[in-house]
C-alpha cells in the first residue's frame, strides 16, 4: 500500500484529535489552524515516508487535509461526535 494514502486514513483522526486537545471556548479559527497543523505534519511524515518530500510534499499535505476536511464535514459533525468530544474532554469540570 502506498505510504501517502497510508498517512492520508491516518490523517482521518485528525477532527478527532482537535476535538480532544480543543475545548468548547476554542474558537473556530483555532481549531481550524490546529487541523492544518495536524494536517501538514501527517502530509510532510507521508512525503518523507515515500521518498518524495521534495515535490510531493504539498501534494501529501492537502491529501491528508482534505481527507480530514471530509471526514470531520461527512461524518463527524452531522452525528454529534464533536459535540460529544469537546464537551468530554479537556473541559473545566465544576467541583461541589
Amino acid at each position: 500500500m502506498d505510504a501517502t494514502l497510508v498517512y492520508t486514513i491516518v490523517g482521518l483522526l485528525a477532527p478527532v484529535l482537535v476535538g480532544i486537545v480543543a475545548n468548547v471556548t476554542t474558537s473556530s479559527i483555532i481549531k481550524a489552524g490546529l487541523m492544518f497543523v495536524i494536517a501538514a505534519l501527517v502530509g510532510a511524515v507521508s512525503a518523507w515516508q515515500a521518498g518524495a518530500f521534495g515535490g510531493d510534499i504539498g501534494v501529501a499535505i492537502l491529501a491528508v487535509y482534505g481527507a480530514a476536511q471530509t471526514f470531520y464535514w461527512a461524518i463527524i459533525k452531522p452525528t454529534g461526535f464533536n459535540v460529544w468530544l469537546l464537551d468530554h474532554f479537556f473541559t473545566a469540570k465544576q467541583t461541589a
